[in-house]
């Protein structure tokens, strides 16, 4: 029987499906977790290639999982760039997922994924470029779907 320390056994898919979950809600890099996680980056690709976690591996990926969560969101500082030089569609689009990002604790590259299959496209809109009509529809879609979730 698992000690209250020790995580029951889990199948390297059971800690993949933790792990994206994990990722898809904060938009860290792979990489970049299972390094502050375990200490190896090459921890997710090698449980995609049929590495079985051990419960230690388990332990210390939740573990990690729970510090990040329960850490402070981060203060979302004012864009730098000059807004005023957009169009004011653009402006709008960009205060619109900004307040989203603030409000959920999404990274931009992670929304720009979720959103526009891009994760460039929020740093896109900084550089000037204009959406798309139906990208500008999308976003406001899926903002407005999420809003009522």
């Amino acid at each position: 029987m698992a000690s209250e320390s020790t995580p029951p056994p889990m199948t390297a898919k059971q800690v993949l499906h933790l792990i994206a979950q994990h990722l898809a809600k904060t938009g860290m890099a792979e990489t970049r977790f299972c390094r502050e996680a375990v200490n190896d980056p090459r921890l997710i690709g090698d449980l995609r290639d049929g590495r079985q976690p051990r419960r230690a591996t388990t332990a210390r990926v939740l573990a990690c999982i729970k510090r990040i969560e329960a850490a402070p969101a981060p203060v979302v500082e004012p864009s730098p760039r000059p807004v005023a030089a957009r169009p004011p569609a653009t402006v709008r689009l960009l205060t619109l997922i900004e307040c989203y990002c603030h409000a959920t604790g999404l990274g931009l590259s992670a929304f720009g994924e979720l959103v526009a299959g891009d994760p460039s496209f929020v740093a896109r809109l900084y550089r000037g470029r204009r959406p798309q009509e139906r990208t500008s529809e999308r976003v406001r879609n899926f903002i407005a779907s999420e809003a009522r979730a």
